[in-house]
């Protein structure tokens, strides 16, 4: 099980569960590691960029669940999460 930063980022953690909700719903097998950059204005985390790595179609499928532009609260100011998600 390789690790991610859904263990302990909550943000993560809800990516992580929509992007393998909509993986749930398709038949696909792979792995995919999606790198998403946030920028930070006032107590909001916004997501600016995602990238993945991995197989073609699961990072499509993950970097449609996740949009640009959403806004999230956090305790912890982060640049970069990594979500490693595989099928």
């Amino acid at each position: 099980m390789a690790v991610d930063d859904s263990s302990h980022n909550k943000i993560a953690k809800k990516l992580k569960k929509r992007v393998e909700r909509q993986l749930s719903k398709q038949d696909v097998s792979g792995y995919c590691d999606l790198y998403i950059e946030f920028v930070h204005q006032d107590k909001w985390a916004k997501i600016r960029r995602v990238k993945g790595t991995g197989d073609h179609y699961v990072c499509k499928v993950g970097k449609k669940a996740i949009k640009k532009g959403e806004r999230f609260t956090y305790k912890q100011p982060e640049k970069y999460i990594r979500i490693h998600i595989a099928n």
